[in-house]
């Protein structure tokens, strides 16, 4: 968090002419495109555990056998 309210008190824009004037937008949502990907992942995560055990049903696992 002090990430962040580093980044909006200071107003951080780029050193470069013409660069981005507002480079701390930019910076603010690397941490929720982390949490997002990490949601993503945990999500992929477990319907491969649900196919993999025969419960999912979205055609990533296969009809039990019948005997």
């Amino acid at each position: 968090m002090d990430f962040l309210t580093r980044l909006l008190r200071f107003g951080e824009t780029s050193g470069d002419p013409g660069g981005l004037p507002y480079r701390w937008i930019i910076k603010a949502v690397i941490p929720f495109a982390f949490f997002s990907m990490t949601i993503s992942g945990l999500g992929m995560m477990i319907r491969c555990i649900n196919a993999l055990r025969g419960v999912s049903k979205d055609g990533f696992s296969h009809p039990p056998i019948q005997h």
